[in-house]
């Protein structure tokens, strides 16, 4: 109890700190406050993220209308003391008190998850709902398929769902596990019910497999209603209800272009990751292993995120020691195993690995260690009875420290990493917070104070960090470079960006650079810097961030200054 008292406390810390995440500035916080600003929810076509479902960036938006955008953090911890909670009272009645315990702590202080816990994100959220949703489906069988089970785990399926598009794999995954479930379960019961059991008629059989038919489909039909509104959203604007995944399977009729341009054809995953990292075949097969020994925090070769090891060691003994287990036990163990098992899988073969990528996976995973913790113990009471009676608690206890030790060491980092004191302490304001860890803050405060509010900026290699702009901003890194292609002089490029609408350039003077070496030629970049020297003027440079205003001519040119 004094642990989680005090990863608790640690997150509340953490916490207490404007939000400087890239996916917040980027997503989470940035759409909703684009909604508050447009007073409803709007397309936004040069957003993809905006087409996402946004179940919790929902919740968000209650803050923000009070401008709050510290509460959202809180919001986004609460899902994961919920999940906490729900892993308690699974493993209080399948083990003890103590142990149910643990595996609380256990989940809080993975450092994914710890560090998720004080960050706008929505990956909480959907760890919560999918882990939610697979407990009530156990309960669901412990009661003898009782309806309102099935219905409310269906319904938390369709908030996952609604949480992000990972959703998608957890849904799928529980709608296979629920015909699973009830087949063993008949099983299980023709086999206890008799010595001998007796072949079932074909009217029974038939009469089974209509019910295991039906409550598949009660459980599919509840979690797409609750999905339904997003799906309807994304039809009703893109044409796919499912936007931005599997647009080149969907007939899209809009007349809106695609944000994201023209795609090019997609290479392998494997290959990808060749070209991008050079590693040898053996390290890209096993990456779904190695996710758990070799995670670091902002690296998006080694996962960007951080596991611990003992998640996938420890599941390894309950999934070998079958003894002193009921079959009900055995088969929410093997539901546990396989779901944990085809989503990372899956996740491997379909996209990017990322630890959040997989977030869904750690709860039952923590389920399995904790059951792996109390299987080794009967391990030892089997073939060293005499051993384990004297030293089992304190191996165990060993056992449990391996576990956490690493996570506490990681949570003592993030302090290091994030260091909320001298803001919480007041030496620090909000906007030196901000401007430490987003050095182009400096440039968007600039932007905010000093540009009218009928500005629009074109951010260039921004990392489309949108939250902290007042000012309308679109970010396209290949506008610029689309124009030059088309241009025979400073003046079309002029004409192209006025008919944009674009007032003013933000971008990074070395990046920028690099563009202009690595992606023009000779004849668009002569184009390029006639037409700066001619039209562009300087109004703010910063840490490598600089501003331009485009003078269009007596006419047409902007004021850089508040009307």
């Amino acid at each position: 109890m004094l642990l989680i008292c005090l990863t608790v406390l640690s997150t509340t810390l953490l916490s207490l700190v404007p939000p400087v995440d890239r996916d917040a500035l980027t997503h989470h916080l940035y759409v909703p406050k684009l909604y508050l600003k447009h007073g409803g929810m709007v397309e936004l076509p040069a957003i993809e993220f905006s087409y996402y479902p946004m179940n919790l960036d929902l919740l968000y938006i209650i803050p923000l209308f009070f401008g709050n955008d510290i509460l959202p953090k809180f919001i986004h911890m609460m899902f994961g003391l919920l999940t906490a909670v729900f892993i308690y009272r699974y493993l209080v009645r399948r083990i003890n008190f103590e142990m149910a315990l643990t595996g609380a702590v256990f989940f809080l202080t993975i450092p994914v998850i710890f560090r998720l816990s004080f960050t706008v994100y929505v990956d909480l959220g959907l760890i919560f709902f999918s882990f939610s949703s697979l407990f009530y489906l156990f309960e669901w069988a412990e009661n003898r398929f009782r309806w309102h089970d099935l219905i409310l785990a269906g319904l938390l399926c369709g908030l996952a769902l609604g949480a992000k598009y990972n959703g998608l794999v957890v849904f799928f995954l529980l709608a296979a596990v629920v015909p699973l479930i009830y087949s063993r379960m008949l099983q299980l019961d023709s086999t206890s019910s008799s010595a001998c059991p007796v072949r079932l008629s074909l009217a029974d059989r038939l009469k089974s497999e209509m019910r295991t038919i039906g409550y598949g489909s009660v459980f599919i039909v509840t979690a797409l209603l609750v999905f339904s509104p997003w799906a309807i959203r994304n039809m009703i604007w893109k044409g796919n209800p499912l936007y931005p995944l599997y647009v080149s399977s969907v007939v899209v009729n809009n007349d809106m272009p695609d944000p994201a341009g023209p795609k090019s054809t997609p290479i392998g995953r494997l290959l990808k990751r060749k070209l991008l990292y050079d590693e040898p075949m053996w390290e890209t097969l096993t990456v779904p292993l190695r996710i758990f020994f070799s995670g670091q925090d902002d690296n998006p070769r080694y996962f960007d995120g951080k596991l611990n090891p003992f998640l996938i060691i420890l599941p390894l003994f309950t999934l070998f020691y079958r003894q002193h287990k009921t079959p009900l036990q055995k088969i929410e163990e093997a539901c546990l195993f396989i779901f944990s098992t085809l989503f990372v899988i899956i996740a491997f073969v379909s996209s990017d690995m990322r630890i959040r990528y997989v977030a869904p996976i750690i709860a039952p995973l923590t389920i399995l260690s904790i059951m792996g913790i109390r299987d080794i113990g009967f391990i030892m009471l089997d073939r060293f009875p005499a051993f384990a009676r004297k030293y089992g608690r304190w191996i165990t206890v060993c056992i449990c420290m391996a576990f956490l030790v690493p996570n506490m060491v990681y949570m003592a980092d993030q302090f290091r990493t994030v260091d909320p004191v001298p803001h919480i302490l007041g030496h620090m304001t909000r906007d030196e917070y901000i401007q430490c860890h987003r050095p182009e803050y400096a440039a968007i405060r600039h932007i905010n104070q000093n540009l009218n509010h009928d500005a629009n900026i074109l951010a260039m290699f921004m990392g489309r960090r949108g939250y902290y702009f007042d000012r309308e901003v679109r970010f396209d890194d290949g506008m610029l470079q689309s124009i030059l292609q088309k241009a025979a002089r400073p003046d079309d490029v002029l004409d192209r960006l006025r008919h944009s609408g674009i007032t003013h350039l933000l971008t990074h003077r070395g990046l920028f650079g690099a563009w202009m070496a690595d992606s023009l030629n000779d004849r668009e970049t002569a184009i390029l810097e006639q037409t700066f020297q001619k039209h562009f003027e300087l109004l703010f440079n910063s840490d490598g961030f600089v501003l331009f205003e485009i003078r269009y001519g007596l006419s047409g040119r902007p004021n850089s200054r508040p009307a």
